[in-house]
Formats: structure tokens, C-alpha cells, sequence
């Protein structure tokens, strides 16, 4: 699997027209292009802490957990691309300088797209929840963001 800067895998309040999605999720699609639906090995909790619902997705579990979400491919412009990570990596808190233990951190993962015409593997970078899950914590078994009420 080669490692591709210029993919973004987003799972929760970065994605498009999801209702209450974050401004930054306006941002990411004025400068990056969706290639479509997706999905990853992991686990999907609804992590609670702020004033709401968030998500968190951690990359244990089995063959058969899935996270879907959408895939962005990013300008192949340089200073664009490094523009819009520094604006994700601060949203995220694992910017440069965050304190520690930081919430998320940005990591490749292998991603399947979900064209069936298709299927395509690729790798693209996504932000894993990597602090210990909190009590509250609930997981979202059918793996989509937001949680079925």
C-alpha cells in the first residue's frame, strides 16, 4: 500500500452534508474534491464529551468491524494541502505544540471504496481516537456516523 498525503478518510462531523457538520467540513470540500464513499477496518464509539455526540474511531477489532465514511482527495497543491492539514491537525488537537496525551492523532490506514462497479484499495490518512475510551463511551455497531437513535 503506498501512502498517499493527498487522501483524507472523514468519519463524523468533517463530512459532507451531514446535518450540524462542523464549518471546517465547508472548507475541506471548497479545497478537496469527495471521490466517493468508503470504508475502513475499526470501530466506531460515540465518545460523548462535548456539548453533543462526537465520534471516535479506534483501528482494533475484527476482520468485520467497518467504519464508512467519505473520501477526499486534497489539492495537489503543496502549500494548499499544507494549509487545510494544519487547519484539520488543529480542529483534531494533535497540531504541533497540542498538549498531551493528545485526543486524535492522524494516521494511513488501507481504505476500500464502496462503488460496487469499482472497490478500489487505497491508503489515505484519517484522525484515530487514541486516548483511552471513556466510560460513557457507547459503540456504534453498524460503523456510520451520526448514531441511529
Amino acid at each position: 500500500m503506498t501512502e498517499s498525503p493527498e487522501r483524507l478518510f472523514v468519519y463524523g462531523s468533517l463530512m459532507a452534508g451531514l446535518p450540524g457538520a462542523h464549518e471546517l467540513a465547508r472548507t475541506l470540500a471548497a479545497s478537496a474534491s469527495l471521490e466517493g464513499w468508503a470504508r475502513v477496518q475499526g470501530r466506531l464509539w460515540d465518545v460523548g464529551q462535548y456539548p453533543g455526540q462526537y465520534p471516535g474511531l479506534t483501528l482494533d477489532g475484527e476482520h468485520d468491524d467497518q467504519v464508512f465514511g467519505q473520501l477526499w482527495r486534497l489539492s495537489s497543491d503543496a502549500a494548499t494541502r499544507l494549509e487545510l492539514w494544519t487547519l484539520l491537525d488543529a480542529y483534531e488537537g494533535c497540531a504541533p505544540g497540542d498538549p498531551e496525551p493528545q485526543e486524535y492523532a492522524r494516521v494511513y490506514v488501507e481504505v476500500q471504496g464502496l462503488d460496487p462497479d469499482e472497490c478500489t484499495r487505497s491508503s489515505a490518512q484519517l484522525y484515530v481516537y487514541r486516548r483511552p475510551l471513556p466510560a460513557r463511551a457507547t459503540r456504534i455497531v453498524d460503523g456510520r456516523w451520526p448514531p441511529k437513535a
